[in-house]
Parts: structure tokens; C-alpha cells; sequence
């Protein structure tokens, strides 16, 4: 019960502006780069796929995730249905515990208040 409390007056000051230096960001991995066209030992080869008209977006549509007391700036779209999600969420609040997952602030601190996370 102590460690959710905890958890939860740490969100709250994270996220009305507290510091953010408890925040944890990741860095982008360097680009990688790759033959264009890689033979195999059996004789097949891997070449690019051909170009695809509607292609989906590289660019993430969740710009932040809240886990815990992380903050983390996705690299890829995420596979959070439209519907649920949206096409373009500012934050999204994912429980540490049973990762359930809420747009909205209010939303989510109800659920981390909860009686299954308060045991």
C-alpha cells in the first residue's frame, strides 16, 4: 500500500510540472545500415521489399508513455488500436503493475487507486 501511494504522489508531482530529473529517457539507436541486396547459402536472396503506396507512418503516434515513475519517448508507431488510442496521443499512462493502459490522467489515477493496487 505504502509503495503505491508513493508511486502515485510521484506521478502527480512528475506530472504538474515537478522535476523531471527523475525522468528517464532513452537515446535513439544509430542508424544502421544494410546491403541492398543480401545472398543467402541456400541461393536466395533478401532484397528491399518493393515500395508500398499506403505505406504506414515511421513516426511514433504516442509521443510519450508514462510507466511508473519512466517517461519514455517511443522510437516506432505503437500497436494500440486506433480506435482505443487515437491517431495521435501527447501521453499515454500505462500501470506498472498490470499494464493497463489510459489517455487521460483522471483515468488513470483512478485506477492506480484502485482496491487491487492498494493490497
Amino acid at each position: 500500500m505504502k509503495e503505491s501511494a508513493r508511486a502515485l504522489a510521484s506521478l502527480a508531482s512528475l506530472l504538474s510540472g515537478g522535476s523531471a530529473s527523475a525522468l528517464s529517457t532513452p537515446q535513439a539507436p544509430p542508424p544502421l545500415s544494410m546491403a541492398a541486396d543480401v545472398s543467402m547459402e541456400n541461393g536466395a536472396s533478401l532484397s528491399p521489399a518493393p515500395d508500398a503506396g499506403d505505406k504506414p507512418s515511421a513516426a511514433p503516434n504516442v509521443l510519450e508513455v508514462v510507466f511508473g515513475s519512466l517517461l519514455i519517448k517511443p522510437w516506432y508507431p505503437s500497436f494500440y488500436p486506433e480506435e482505443l488510442v487515437g491517431r495521435k496521443v501527447e501521453r499515454l499512462y500505462v500501470c506498472q503493475w498490470c499494464f493497463k493502459y489510459a489517455k487521460e490522467l483522471t483515468a488513470f489515477i483512478k485506477h492506480l487507486v484502485s482496491p487491487t493496487h492498494l493490497l
